[in-house]
């Protein structure tokens, strides 16, 4: 479900940091192959101030404060706040009746030497179906993915600076055999991709998430950007759901 899909999750925070924050919207091609301007940036940070200092970590009590905030308005009781997610999410696997050994590596438990040192550490099976994929006959298959966004689209949302910098970073890596000349641009240039990424993952989950939850239409996120006006998205969103409205009936015969 989009609701539980952790990279889903991911992108929605960070198209609503760097929709409020600005904060590489400047930044050049060479701003990125420099990685002292960018290295010590955190994941988790102030994403509502343009300000903040991005480079101070989060303060667990900050975290734990809104998790409290969170289950109290859910009225759901706990005494786990900033280990939350350990703590539901094997309990949400083993009802989805999913592997034990999964369900372990998934949270990193008592790991073997090939796990610990060898492996990618990516549990893909409960993962996938975290983020609402279903098998058919040993494939994977998600619904929310089979909408390609318009470049236009993806261009309008908070990820266009990887978007319009991807390619001079990559020209300037690669070589004309297309072997990447400077190792410590390496991280750069898969960064910019993962966020190109993040642009087309962002739409679809966002459309995912209005079909499910046309409440949430009113969030700042979704008032805000331009990305969510015209008729790009329109066809994209009602693409996408009579899309899941197929799906739905398919499911019933």
């Amino acid at each position: 479900m989009v609701e539980l899909c952790s990279l889903g999750g991911l992108v929605l925070y960070l198209a609503f940091r760097f929709a409020n924050t600005k904060e590489f919207d400047s930044f050049t091609a060479e701003d990125w192959l420099e990685n002292e301007k960018w290295f010590d940036i955190k994941l988790l940070v102030d994403a509502t101030r343009s300000d903040a200092d991005h480079c101070k970590p989060m303060a667990n009590n900050t975290y734990a404060d809104a998790i409290k905030a969170t289950l109290r308005g859910l009225s759901i009781p706990s005494n786990h706040w900033v280990h939350l997610g350990r703590t539901i999410g094997p309990k949400i696997l083993e009802l989805l009746e999913e592997e034990s050994d999964d369900i372990r590596r998934l949270g990193n438990w008592n790991p073997s030497i090939q796990e610990a040192s060898y492996s990618i550490k990516l549990p893909l099976r409960p993962m996938r179906k975290l983020a609402g994929y279903t098998t058919a006959n040993g494939m994977y298959f998600n619904a929310r993915t089979t909408v390609i966004p318009s470049d236009e689209l993806r261009m309008k949302t908070p990820f266009a600076f990887a978007i319009s910098i991807l390619p001079q970073v990559r020209e300037s890596l690669l070589n004309d055999e297309g072997a990447t000349t400077d190792s410590t641009g390496q991280t750069a240039l898969a960064f910019l991709k993962f966020m190109d990424d993040c642009a087309t993952i962002f739409l679809q989950d966002a459309a995912a998430m209005l079909v499910r939850k046309p409440e949430r239409r009113d969030h700042p996120l979704f008032r805000r950007l331009d990305c969510f006006e015209g008729a790009d998205w329109d066809v994209s969103f009602f693409v996408y759901f009579r899309l899941i409205v197929a799906l739905l009936v398919a499911s019933i015969h």
